[in-house]
């Protein structure tokens, strides 16, 4: 499988680079060319059939979410789908995501996936920058970041240091943070974000929780995709991370870095970015809204 290059060399000076290199046009192993007019309902079918992060992880993504989804089919079956998803800006530059890249089992490891991302790469060649979430098994390119995930089963226990807030409250938070201890940060408003700030004396951490539309075994599946924290010792981000976490999912998935052996271990993950890159810090604070 072919992906874009990732840059991993800037000059110390530099927090963004971009360049935008070009794709050959293959051949469709079906026969048959991408398409982007299948209805939504038989990408979502499919995807719900065929899209596994695990043997009992079923993908149950609303249809309002599946914009942007080139297809291909062999005939009239459709093998493969991929999606470029708008997730926000970055110094002003619009980022998109790579997701719901999902290949009929009869037509793994035919190029299927790689003749996908190269229509995918040269469809886009006008909004180029994009990241992909890689699990499990690396690719031989240096990532933005890597980490593993951590898990724990919700159970409902008092919040007295946790308040829900909106997303507009959020982001005023996000700018204040951002003006004080520069991280990395992407955002855009969704339907699909529960924003909660943990105060307790001087220390604060906002996050935000979305829904990975995934259910494991009829469990629910939540994750955090944002943690931005302000004077916080380990022992009071334990207390902050049991607290946020208490959310209305069954599960909750997290970077395993903040988590304690209360946790669950799971597999690897890598950020990979495309055509462009940068040295603003993913380190204990971050904003990746998916």
């Amino acid at each position: 499988m072919v992906f874009w290059k990732t840059y991993s060399t800037l000059p110390t000076t530099d927090l963004f680079e971009s360049q935008i290199c070009k794709k050959p046009r293959l051949r469709s192993p079906t026969g048959h060319s991408v398409r982007q007019d299948t209805p939504k309902e038989h990408i979502k079918q499919f995807l719900y059939t065929y899209f596994r992060t695990h043997p009992d992880v079923v993908f149950t993504i609303p249809i309002e979410e599946l914009d942007d989804v080139i297809t291909v089919y062999d005939d009239t079956k459709l093998v493969g789908c991929i999606r470029y998803h708008y997730i926000g800006e970055y110094q002003s530059i619009q980022i998109h995501i790579v997701d719901c890249f999902c290949i009929h089992p009869e037509w793994r490891k035919k190029g299927v996936g790689e003749y996908l991302l190269h229509e995918l790469h040269n469809m886009n060649l006008h909004r180029p920058y994009a990241f992909f979430l890689k699990e499990r098994m690396p690719i031989p390119v240096d990532p933005l970041y890597s980490g593993v995930y951590a898990y724990r089963y919700i159970i409902n226990e008092a919040q007295p240091n946790v308040t829900d807030i909106s997303t507009e409250k959020a982001y005023r938070l996000l700018d204040i943070y951002q003006k004080f201890k520069p991280f990395f940060m992407i955002r855009s408003p969704s339907k699909n974000q529960q924003w909660r700030l943990y105060r307790k004396d001087h220390h604060s951490v906002l996050c935000c929780i979305q829904d990975t539309y995934q259910t494991l075994k009829g469990k629910r599946m939540g994750w955090m995709t944002a943690w931005i924290e302000s004077g916080i010792t380990d022992e009071i981000r334990e207390d902050a991370l049991h607290q946020l976490s208490t959310v209305a999912y069954d599960m909750i998935w997290i970077d395993a870095k903040w988590a304690t052996d209360k946790w669950n271990q799971d597999g690897i993950f890598y950020w990979y970015t495309y055509q462009w890159t940068t040295l603003d810090s993913v380190d204990m604070s971050y904003c990746l809204l998916h």
